[in-house]
């Protein structure tokens, strides 16, 4: 007996210990166990389930009730998501896309696998291989598309051309990014047309065709600086710059590269 306040607890005094015990048990019967402290945990803390999502989910997962870990995970994620937990946000991920392998596909789980999705590539876009991020966001653009949902649609494909962008294919990245700016207007999330309107923008500018690098740049200096996404910004900032420059707007072209050195 570990603590009698606020709760009893028990603990073994070594983890070997645990793990010898936890192994001698059969699969059928581990299984039927955690789903029994799946549902005690449920029941003696339902005033307090978002504080013990996580190891409600660890017993409902490893008891293979699939859909009983399911929305303990996606909670689990949607809150490591907040605090920038990355690693922890892709755990969660993975485990909820292993619960909706089990569970029948009907509208509900294909909404649901194309956010885990997309909360997980969103996560792993620094960290995992460029490759294997486009093979998961494949499944969730087919998915997306077999929705006809237009939201879900163009926030894979920001994350598809973001994820072509990084790793260097430029040609693509521009064509996804096309396709979510003819879907943004309208949708109701500026985060679309941020990201690919900067893109795009510098990617005009480079090109020499600066009305158009400025027209999108215009557009998408604003919504960065409103993400505070920095980096983003000063690029934007940057070849907002140039291109005035290169219109012969000098004074203002000077302005936002003071405006870059600042933010650098």
């Amino acid at each position: 007996e570990r603590a009698r306040l606020p709760e009893i607890e028990y603990a073994f005094k070594h983890a070997l210990t645990q793990e010898v015990a936890y192994h001698t048990l059969l699969g059928p019967q581990r299984r039927a166990l955690h789903h029994k402290v799946g549902e005690a945990l449920e029941l003696l803390f339902r005033d307090r389930l978002e504080e013990f999502a996580g190891l409600i989910a660890y017993h409902y997962f490893s008891a293979e009730s699939w859909e009983k870990a399911l929305p303990h995970l996606m909670h689990c994620s949607n809150a490591a998501s907040q605090l920038c937990l990355f690693p922890e946000v892709r755990g969660h991920c993975r485990r909820a896309l292993e619960c909706l392998r089990h569970l029948e596909e009907t509208r509900e789980r294909r909404e649901q696998k194309v956010d885990v999705i997309f909360q997980m590539i969103d996560a792993s876009l620094t960290s995992e291989a460029p490759d294997r991020n486009l093979r998961i966001l494949s499944e969730a653009e087919a998915a997306a598309q077999s929705l006809q949902d237009p939201l879900r649609l163009a926030r894979v494909q920001l994350l598809t051309g973001r994820a072509h962008y990084g790793r260097g294919n430029l040609r693509e990245a521009i064509d996804y990014f096309q396709r979510v700016l003819a879907l943004a207007p309208g949708l109701g999330d500026p985060g679309l047309l941020a990201t690919p309107g900067c893109v795009l923008g510098v990617t005009f500018a480079v090109q020499g065709r600066f009305r158009e690098s400025l027209r999108l740049l215009d557009q998408t200096i604003p919504l960065l600086e409103a993400a505070k996404d920095n980096h983003e910004t000063l690029l934007a900032y940057s070849y907002r710059g140039c291109a005035k420059t290169c219109l012969g707007r000098f004074a203002a072209g000077l302005s936002d590269m003071h405006k870059a050195l600042e933010d650098a």
